[in-house]
């Protein structure tokens, strides 16, 4: 996604028709350390905390958080 001048990997961001902002974050995980969907959850609500402390909490749409590269941690390799 874009914003300006930057580049924001991982993240694509879409406008829905209602004006809300539908976002969907690509992360690499290192897993067993907590179940995926405890760390999604935690991402998503790091997330919403971000929009509403930036007074854009009403603009959050969903928000799908997608695992591609899965490890174990260093310790378990």
């Amino acid at each position: 996604t874009r914003d300006g001048d930057r580049f924001i990997p991982g993240v694509v961001a879409a406008v829905l028709p209602e004006g809300r902002v539908e976002l969907t974050l690509h992360v690499d995980a290192i897993w067993p350390v907590r179940s995926l969907d405890e760390v999604a959850d935690a991402l998503r609500g790091r997330v919403a905390g971000t929009a509403d402390a930036a007074g854009l909490g009403n603009r959050l749409g969903p928000v799908a958080v997608a695992f591609h590269d899965m490890r174990a941690p260093e310790d378990q390799r």
